[in-house]
């Protein structure tokens, strides 16, 4: 209350001075009275401006006393503007109720030196202009102008400005995030202290929002999310208004302020690099961005960013959010639990360890997204519905794992090398081939003139031969991502936006440099035939569109058929390879029968695996089936050895599968009384 009383006072002081000066010149009174009046006019702005709003806008905006000086008097002439009426008659130029800045000047500086020199300094270094506190109209004329305070200046200086702030357009406040299911996932990456500029990269938008706002939480910081958008047309005004708002409430208290497209705005537009850099002086403002490694115009060395565009005392540092192994998932499960039997107690069973497991080993969602299931759950009437714990989360989970599913493509995580799969030697050197063309791509093309990049491979062979544990394979090798797309389903949807679809997946792709899988080539790619209906004309449109997003494509791009011989002939030619999957022989089938058993359950030491690799002509995939059938078995009965009944049941159900005649069972059963 005293800092308040002193501050009107001194304004009444301030306002009072400002009148007499004037009242003195408009009467031309002597030269001795006029410095008299000035010198009191003095005293009383440099008490004004030591008061505790003053002190306050100095220390947040890093201001100097002329620019507090100017600042008081623009604010007593826009509450009182008959107190500097006289000045304004006094000035040469018209320029309506409001001081211009060389006039203001006049009035702050006692026999000012230089004056123009100053001035000029004021509009080109000033902080108070650049943050927008101060406003002139930008001309040439701009010594000559009005000046004008800016609205939630003018409501603080007047005792308004802590009581709304309206962030509207591009600022809007994070909630804190207090419980523990996105620390329990990232907290390798939350040690530690965080820098002026942050980067955050990978994983989703909402993914990468949670983890700023429980970094900000765990950090006692406020946190505030700035919505820019690339496309649209800049609006750094509005944005610094925001910003200085920010500024006037917060002070010199910690911020976090997440702007996902910073880095991008700045590199686009130089408006929004000026505020980065007005932002890089404050020490206890600390921005958060995403890298945006997607966007060809935002693919900019970070080092070179840094030289160029961040201002030079601006350090950065980055937190990659990679894929949470299942083991920190369960601990967000656990997490979850307890915070939602923090809530509810006596009125819901916590999750147990094990339905904690469960939940991350079978559904592989992201923190964020158990956080929202979290979210939902707490919004529930337990009084009203009866819903497990366990129950739900499963049911939000199929939800979430329903609507991340494309209806053309699926995004495999390769699994295999080479080095995983038993196939015959002719097969291996065709797929090593691939590999090595890949690896030797910028070789081949600057031997070979007319080199294109891009490669097309066909992968034949009966099914459960490898076809696709191949291509993942291949990725593996390449460690590049492997997109399966399956043609049969796109085949179905020619009538409508299925070239957009495609276009979709292939820009994807692209940008990736991804493997592309085609599977069941033959449902698109058949023989052709006369076109009888307009359903078969926009089917030929699809195919034709997909043949030249294929012969575009500078990445690796397989098909997969069962049967070759149905493709067209033209269509063949148009492949780099045509690697054939055959059904393996017996040597081949041994070598497989002792691979399946690289667990810690092991099959029987007295079962001879080359009897085994004698008795069927199965396939690969089919003794994988078998090994996983009698592996589950000993699992049910506790038992760490897979034994001769439990292997025969399991190739029963196999051999039931595939519809295999009497012979065959006969011969398991000779196999098995032995």
């Amino acid at each position: 209350m005293q800092d308040i009383d002193n501050e009107q006072q001194y304004r009444t002081g301030l306002t009072q001075s400002l009148f007499n000066f004037g009242y003195a010149l408009q009467n031309n009174e002597e030269k001795d009275i006029i410095i008299e009046k000035f010198n009191r006019l003095d005293f009383e702005l440099n008490n004004y401006i030591l008061t505790f709003r003053f002190k306050n806008l100095k220390s947040w905006f890093d201001l100097t006393d002329i620019e507090l000086k100017i600042i008081a008097i623009t604010f007593i002439n826009s509450i009182e503007p008959e107190t500097v009426s006289v000045f304004l008659r006094a000035s040469w130029y018209e320029n309506g109720p409001t001081l211009s800045l060389e006039r203001i000047f006049i009035l702050c500086q006692r026999e000012p030196e230089n004056k123009i020199d100053q001035i000029n300094n004021i509009i080109k270094n000033s902080n108070a202009l650049a943050w927008g506190l101060i406003r002139i109209e930008k001309s040439q004329l701009a010594l000559i102008q009005p000046v004008t305070l800016a609205d939630n200046i003018f409501n603080y200086l007047l005792g308004e400005g802590l009581s709304v702030i309206n962030y509207t357009r591009h600022i809007h406040s994070l909630l804190p995030i207090q419980d523990e299911i996105i620390s329990k996932a990232y907290g390798d990456l939350m040690h530690g202290p965080v820098d002026q500029l942050n980067i955050i990269k990978g994983l989703t938008k909402n993914e990468r929002t949670l983890f700023v706002s429980k970094l900000a939480y765990l950090n006692e910081s406020k946190i505030y999310e700035c919505s820019t958008n690339i496309k649209s047309e800049p609006a750094p005004d509005v944005l610094l208004d925001e910003l200085r708002d920010l500024i006037v409430n917060h002070g010199r208290n910690r911020l976090y302020i997440y702007w996902p497209d910073l880095l991008a705005c700045c590199i686009k537009y130089t408006d929004y690099l000026f505020i980065l850099k007005i932002l890089s002086h404050y020490e206890n403002v600390m921005l958060f961005c995403d890298e945006h490694e997607d966007n060809v115009e935002q693919q900019v060395n970070l080092v070179a960013l840094r030289n160029s565009l961040l201002p030079a005392n601006f350090s950065y540092k980055e937190y990659a959010l990679n894929n949470i192994e299942n083991s920190k998932l369960s601990l967000s499960w656990r997490a979850l639990s307890l915070a939602i039997s923090n809530h509810n107690r006596d009125k819901i069973l916590p999750l147990t360890i094990k339905e904690a497991n469960k939940l991350a080993n079978l559904y592989p969602i992201l923190p964020g997204q158990i956080q929202t299931i979290y979210e939902k759950f707490d919004r529930l009437n337990l009084d009203e519905t009866n819903v497990p714990l366990y129950q739900y989360c499963q049911n939000q989970c199929l939800k979430i794992n329903s609507q991340s599913l494309g209806a053309l493509a699926e995004l495999f995580e390769p699994r295999y090398t080479l080095s995983s799969m038993v196939l015959t030697e002719k097969t291996i050197q065709k797929l090593s081939e691939l590999i090595n063309r890949i690896h030797y791509s910028d070789q081949l093309k600057k031997s070979l003139p007319d080199f294109m990049p891009g490669l097309k491979a066909l992968f034949w062979g009966k099914p459960g031969t490898g076809k696709s544990m191949a291509a993942e394979a291949i990725a593996g090798e390449l460690k590049l991502p492997l997109y399966k797309i399956n043609l049969a389903n796109i085949a179905s949807k020619w009538i409508g936006e299925t070239e957009k679809h495609l276009a979709d997946v292939f820009d994807k792709a692209q940008k990736q440099n991804a493997v592309l899988l085609f599977d069941e080539a033959d449902a698109v790619f058949s023989k052709r035939s006369e076109i009888e209906s307009s359903h078969d004309k926009n089917a030929n449109m699809g195919v034709s569109y997909l043949l030249q997003r294929m012969e575009s494509y500078t990445g690796l791009l397989l098909l997969s058929t069962n049967f070759k011989g149905n493709l067209d002939s033209a269509f063949l030619r148009r492949f780099h390879s045509l690697v054939e999957f055959p059904m393996p022989d017996v040597n081949t089938r041994e070598q497989l029968w002792r691979n399946a058993w690289a667990g810690d359950i092991k099959l029987d030491a007295q079962l001879d695996v080359s009897v085994l690799a004698q008795l069927h002509d199965f396939s690969p995939s089919q003794i994988t089936n078998i090994a996983e059938r009698s592996v589950l078995s000993a699992l049910m009965k506790q038992a760490f050895i897979v034994d001769k009944l439990s292997l025969s049941a399991a190739i029963a159900s196999e051999l039931e599968k595939q519809d295999e005649n009497y012979l065959a069972s006969k011969k398991l059963n000779a196999w098995l009384v032995q």
